[in-house]
């Protein structure tokens, strides 16, 4: 069974969050923990809306945007079984 793993995700405009890059251990879980606001569910919707296309809480990748309209990019680094993306 192929398995995906996620090294890296940057998020530029992105709701909270205005630019960063977020690198992701190789193995082990990953705790996502802070106060209300501080972009734990961004984090969770950026990779799913990126990975699989499974929409959050809004329509349009606009109303995630910090303000820029047209400004927002969420990249993704990783692997599926052997394909690197």
């Amino acid at each position: 069974m192929p398995q995906l793993k996620v090294k890296r995700i940057h998020l530029r405009n992105w709701t909270t969050v205005q630019d960063q890059t977020v690198d992701l251990p190789e193995f082990g879980l990953i705790y996502v923990s802070g106060s209300v606001g501080a972009g734990k569910t961004a984090l969770g919707e950026a990779l799913s809306r990126t990975i699989l296309g499974v929409a959050g809480r809004y329509t349009h990748y606009g109303h995630y945007s910090r303000g820029d309209k047209g400004n927002t990019l969420v990249t993704v680094e990783g692997s599926f079984g052997q394909e690197k993306f």
